[in-house]
Parts: C-alpha cells; sequence; structure tokens
C-alpha cells in the first residue's frame, strides 16, 4: 500500500478533519486508543496552540470527548456565519463566481444541517441571482438548486448574445449618423453658395468692385463695363389704344382676312 501522509488541522473545517482522521485510522487499523495521540501530532498553528491548553485543563482523554471539544472550539460558530452569508449572498460579478461562493456556503451549512433541504437552497439561490435571471429561471419553477444553476447559466448565454447583438448594432448606427454628418458639413463648405459668399466678403474686405474686380471707387460706377446697366422702360401708344367699338372690331376682322 502506498505511503499516506496523515491530514493536518489548523483549525479550519473541523468536520472535514475529523472524517478524514477516522479514515485514516480504519485504513491502517489502528486501535482507538491511539486515535487521540495521532491527531495532536498533526494540529499546527492556531490549533495547536488551543491543545497545549486544552491538554492542561482538561487531559486528552478518548476519541470522542476529544474530537467533540475540537469541533464545539473551531466549528461552534460556523454554522451561524455560513447562515447569514447565504441569506445575504447576492450576486455582483460573475454568475460564476456568484454560484462558486453559493455552493461553498451550501456544503458548510450541509455539514452543520444535513435537514436544509433542496427547496431552501433554490429559493435562496434565486434571490441572489440577478433579476435578468432570476425572473426567467423562476417560470421554470426549478425544485433542486442544480437545476436552477443550469437553466440560469442558459439565460446568462441568452443575455450575453443579447447585448453582443445590440453592441453590434449601435456601432453602425453611429457609424452612419457621423458618416452623414460629415458629407453634409463637406456638402456645405463645397455648395455654390458659399463659394460665391466667399468671394463677395473678399472683394468687399479688398475694396475690389463684385463685378469686374477692378479697385472700386465713386467714378468706377461710371466705367465699368460688367455692371448692370439701369433700363428706360417706356409704354408706348399704338392704333389699338382706342377704344374697342363695333366699327374697330368689324376693321380689325377685316385686316385678318
Amino acid at each position: 500500500m502506498p505511503k499516506m501522509q496523515f491530514p493536518s488541522f489548523e483549525g479550519i473545517n473541523p468536520g472535514i478533519w475529523k472524517d478524514k482522521c477516522e479514515d485514516y485510522f480504519k485504513l491502517f487499523n489502528l486501535p482507538e486508543t491511539m486515535w487521540p495521540t495521532i491527531a495532536t501530532m498533526h494540529m499546527e498553528e492556531k490549533a495547536a496552540k488551543w491543545l497545549k491548553v486544552y491538554k492542561l485543563q482538561s487531559g486528552l482523554g478518548d476519541w470522542t470527548t476529544f474530537i467533540a471539544a475540537v469541533e464545539k472550539k473551531f466549528g461552534s460558530n460556523d454554522y451561524r456565519e455560513s447562515l447569514n452569508q447565504l441569506l445575504d449572498l447576492q450576486q455582483h460579478s460573475t454568475l460564476d463566481d456568484y454560484i462558486s461562493n453559493f455552493e461553498d456556503l451550501q456544503y458548510q451549512l450541509t455539514m452543520h444541517n444535513s435537514a436544509l433541504g433542496e427547496m431552501f437552497f433554490t429559493t435562496q439561490f434565486l434571490k441572489g441571482v440577478k433579476p435578468e435571471l432570476s425572473n426567467v429561471v423562476q417560470s421554470q419553477v426549478p425544485e433542486i438548486v442544480e437545476r436552477a444553476m443550469l437553466l440560469a447559466k442558459i439565460q446568462q448565454q441568452v443575455v450575453d448574445k443579447s447585448k453582443t447583438r445590440w453592441g453590434r448594432s449601435e456601432g453602425k448606427i453611429k457609424t452612419s449618423t457621423t458618416t452623414v454628418k460629415q458629407d453634409q458639413e463637406g456638402g456645405a463648405h463645397t455648395s455654390p453658395l458659399w463659394k460665391e459668399r466667399q468671394t463677395r466678403d473678399y472683394l468687399k474686405a479688398n475694396g475690389l468692385c463684385f463685378y469686374c474686380s477692378e479697385p472700386f471707387d465713386a467714378n468706377h460706377l461710371k466705367s465699368c463695363t460688367k455692371r448692370p446697366q439701369p433700363q428706360l422702360n417706356a409704354l408706348a401708344l399704338n392704333d389699338l389704344d382706342v377704344v374697342l367699338t363695333e366699327e374697330v372690331l368689324n376693321q380689325l376682322v377685316l385686316k385678318m382676312l
């Protein structure tokens, strides 16, 4: 049989350490009278300091008395703390992290109280998970916590895909809007009206004529050949500017014939 190292104990999870010790003792068929002595040889750190005081006050005693004292010292408050932590547990990061923390507390509680059923743990799991997941999972009415975890993982995948698609669509909309805006701004700077305004402002600032671009002064008005000239509209009377009597109309008909 291969050599196996005896489990050490530093004051954490005394129930697990107890099970490992008893498995070791039975595997190597060690007499129960030797169990306390062998176990104490592998207590470290805080557990070793407590053992020193315990032996001075009570002696080592038999295995049942000794291991009960160990569990009372290092595990009496574990159940209460684990229960409070589970009741307050909320998902603040990823679903995987939440499930890992939840399962750790679930195992801690079950070691001290195996009567806690699936309904209790399933309810607490759904209370702590994010609403975007719990609302959908609750509609499936899971009866065991493993089923609730599986449904939550599936819903998380759906939410992640939805966010990815939305992010891509939003990026396309932003890109399209930016392109249109740039096209509009570019078109405004190259329009004929914009060029005409720039030319007019340049001529005005340099004292040039708007029509021929020559230096402008009072006498230039008369000499500028490109400047529009005023027109005189006269009203001339002709033969038709008479009262339209029957005689006049008859004469017009005869001329047309």
